[in-house]
C-alpha cells in the first residue's frame, strides 16, 4: 500500500516552555511518511533559539508577527504533503495520531479524517470542564458536518482533523481579514466541499489549557471578526441551506453573547445580543445549546459563563 506524505504544521508564537514538547511528540509518530512546517511568528522569547535546534528534521520558517490566521494560511502555501494536518505549540499529540488518522482516510477513501481530543492540564491531568471528544467510527457527507458544526455538536478547531491538501488550499481566502477565530472561518467550507468525513474512535490529540491563550483575552475585535465571518457564512449558504445558516446565527450570536459578556460595561450591546439570540432560535438546538438559551433568556448566563471560562 502506498502512504502519502502529511505534512503537519504548527504556528508559534513565544511558546518557548511548550514549542519542544509539541515537536517531539509530532516527530516521534508512527507514521513516518511526514513533513513538519513550523512558522515562528516573530517571537521574541528563546523560541526561535530552541526552533534552530529542529532544523534538520523540521522546515522552519521565520516570518515578522502577523497573527496566528496569516501564519496558518502561510504555513498551509508550505506544505507539500497530499494530506494535512495541525498542532497548535501548547499541545501535543499520541504516537499513533497519524498512523489512525491515514488509516482510517485509505480504507474509506475519505477527504478529512475527525479525530477525537481531550484537554488537559499543563501536567497532562484531564480537565473536568474542558473540551473533549471521542468519536464513534462512522462517515458523513460534508453537509451533515456543516449541519453538525452549526449547531455546535461539532467543534471548530483547526487541529481536529487530518485533510487533503487541496481542500485547505481552496479555503485559504477564508483567512484574509480574520484575525481571530480562523477556525470557524474555514472549517464550513474545508467540511462542505469534503464529500465523505471518517470518524475516528479514540482521543489521539491534548488540548492543553493556556492562561494566555487569545481566546482568553477578550476584545470587540473578536466580536468584530465574528460579524465578518457570520456575513460569510450567510453569503455562502444562504440561497442553498437557509436552515443551515440559522443555525450558525444563532450559534454565532451566543458566541458574541460570551465575548461581550466577558468584557463588561455594554449591557446595551448584550441586551440587543439577547434579542438576536432569542429571535433566531434554532430549530434544531442541542441540549448544551438549550441551556444557554435558557439562561440568556432569564439573563444569568453572564454570570455563569464567566465563572466557567476561569474554572476551564
Amino acid at each position: 500500500m502506498k502512504y502519502p506524505k502529511v505534512s503537519v504544521y504548527v504556528c508559534v508564537y513565544n511558546q518557548e516552555n511548550t514549542i519542544e514538547r509539541c515537536l517531539n511528540s509530532i516527530l516521534r509518530q508512527t507514521y513516518n511518511n511526514k513533513e513538519i512546517v513550523v512558522i515562528n511568528d516573530g517571537s521574541t522569547d528563546k523560541t526561535g533559539n530552541i526552533l534552530k535546534r529542529y532544523s534538520e528534521t523540521c522546515k522552519i520558517l521565520y516570518q515578522e508577527n502577523k497573527g496566528l490566521s496569516l501564519s496558518r494560511k502561510k504555513a498551509i502555501e508550505e506544505c507539500t504533503g497530499e494530506y494535512i494536518a495541525s498542532v497548535d505549540a501548547d499541545d501535543y499529540v499520541s504516537k499513533k495520531w497519524l498512523e489512525k488518522a491515514m488509516e482510517a482516510l485509505l480504507t474509506t477513501k475519505a477527504n478529512v479524517a475527525m479525530m477525537g481530543f481531550q484537554s488537559v492540564k499543563n501536567n497532562g491531568s484531564k480537565l473536568i470542564f474542558g473540551l473533549n471528544k471521542n468519536y464513534k467510527y462512522e462517515i458523513k457527507n460534508g453537509l451533515e458536518v456543516v449541519e453538525l458544526l452549526s449547531r455546535d455538536k461539532l467543534k471548530n478547531m483547526n487541529w481536529g482533523y487530518v485533510v487533503k491538501r487541496q481542500l485547505s488550499l481552496n479555503a485559504l481566502n477564508s483567512f484574509d481579514g480574520i484575525q481571530y477565530y480562523e477556525d470557524v472561518a474555514t472549517t464550513y467550507h474545508i467540511m462542505l466541499n469534503a464529500g465523505h468525513v471518517v470518524f475516528v474512535p479514540g482521543q489521539y490529540y491534548f488540548y492543553v489549557k493556556n492562561e494566555y491563550s487569545i481566546t482568553r483575552s477578550p476584545s470587540i475585535r473578536q466580536v468584530e471578526d465574528l460579524e465578518k465571518i457570520r456575513s460569510n457564512i450567510k453569503h455562502d449558504l444562504s440561497s442553498r441551506y437557509p436552515l443551515i445558516v440559522q443555525n450558525w446565527n444563532f450559534h454565532i450570536f451566543i458566541m458574541e453573547y460570551q465575548i461581550i459578556s466577558l468584557i463588561g460595561n455594554s449591557e446595551t450591546k448584550l441586551s440587543n445580543l439577547r434579542f438576536m439570540i432569542l429571535s433566531n432560535r434554532s430549530p434544531k438546538i442541542s441540549i448544551s445549546e438549550s441551556l444557554k438559551l435558557f439562561l440568556i433568556k432569564v439573563n444569568i448566563y453572564k454570570i455563569i459563563y464567566r465563572w466557567l471560562k476561569k474554572a476551564r
